[in-house]
């Protein structure tokens, strides 16, 4: 279960979110051969952020993938990187991506763990 959120003191309209997030899932499903409806994509506004210490618009991300594959993490940076840029507007040296693959007995879903 793939999980991208996504922090930014730079939100978009709000007509513009629900196309985001099904653009974030659709790029995630191709990027991580997994099916779309196991993605978790989650889109907050956090107004107190600053990086390089000013508050120009910013974003902070984290994409948590169960065998998230450490030989594909540069591309995945390059396509969201330029992705979260440009659909919220962001240049795309103010956003900062962690990566993380939990072990699959650390990740829970309907009543399990994956391990």
């Amino acid at each position: 279960m793939p999980l991208l959120k996504v922090q930014t003191n730079h939100m978009p309209d709000t007509d513009r979110v629900d196309g985001i997030l099904q653009r974030w899932t659709s790029v995630l499903s191709g990027e991580l051969e997994k099916s779309e409806k196991f993605i978790l994509v989650a889109l907050e506004e956090n107004p107190n952020m600053a990086f390089g210490g000013t508050r120009d618009p910013l974003a902070y991300a984290e994409l948590k993938s169960l065998g998230l594959p450490t030989d594909r993490t540069s591309a995945l940076s390059a396509t969201l990187c330029a992705d979260i840029g440009r659909e919220l507007g962001i240049e795309e040296s103010r956003v900062y991506i962690e990566f993380s693959a939990p072990e699959r007995s650390h990740w829970g879903w309907n009543g399990k763990t994956f391990g």
